[in-house]
C-alpha cells in the first residue's frame, strides 16, 4: 500500500507532456529536500525485495548529502555524500556511501529526473539484470530565514 504514491507519481511523470526539463534553473536544486527512497533488488532466492526509507537530501552548488530520517523528522545518520552533475533531464551522482549501510541505498550513477511543482522524482533503471532499481521522490523544504 505504501508504494502506491511513488508508483502513481512515476506514471504521472511518464504520461505528462511538459516543457523540456533542460529549462530548469540549476539553482532550483540547491536546498533541502525530504522524501522517500525505495530500492527494488533481487533477494537471495531471486525473489524481488523492496526497501524503503525516509530520507533528506541537501544539495549545494555541486555537492550533495543524504540522510536517514528518524522518528520525529530528525536527521539521524548520513547515508552518503558526493558530487552531482545536471544534464538535460538527468542527474549523475558520484556517491561516497558511508560505512555500515546496505548497498541498495547507494545512490550513485545516472538518474532521470522529473519535476512537478516542488516534487522531484529521481529514477534509476538497472542497466544489468541483477542491479537495483531506485525511485526517490522528494519535496523541497521551505527555506528557514534567521
Amino acid at each position: 500500500m505504501r508504494f502506491i504514491l511513488p508508483i502513481l507519481m512515476l506514471l504521472c511523470l511518464i504520461g505528462c507532456d511538459s516543457d523540456p526539463v533542460s529549462s530548469i534553473d540549476p539553482e532550483f536544486f540547491i536546498g533541502r529536500w525530504i522524501g522517500i527512497s525505495s530500492a527494488t533488488y533481487p533477494g537471495p532466492d531471486d525473489a524481488t525485495l523492496t526497501s524503503e526509507d525516509s530520507i533528506r537530501f541537501v544539495f549545494a552548488d555541486s555537492t550533495f548529502q543524504y540522510f536517514w530520517i528518524g522518528e520525529g523528522g530528525n536527521e539521524n545518520n548520513a547515508y552518503g555524500s558526493g558530487d552531482y552533475v545536471l544534464g538535460d533531464s538527468t542527474i549523475t551522482f558520484s556517491n561516497v556511501l558511508l560505512r555500515g549501510y546496505d548497498e541498495p541505498f547507494d545512490l550513485q550513477g545516472r538518474f532521470e529526473f522529473g519535476l512537478i511543482d516542488s516534487t522531484l522524482s529521481l529514477v534509476q533503471n538497472p542497466t544489468q539484470f541483477f542491479q537495483t532499481y531506485h525511485l526517490v521522490v522528494l519535496e523541497k523544504e521551505p527555506e528557514i530565514l534567521d
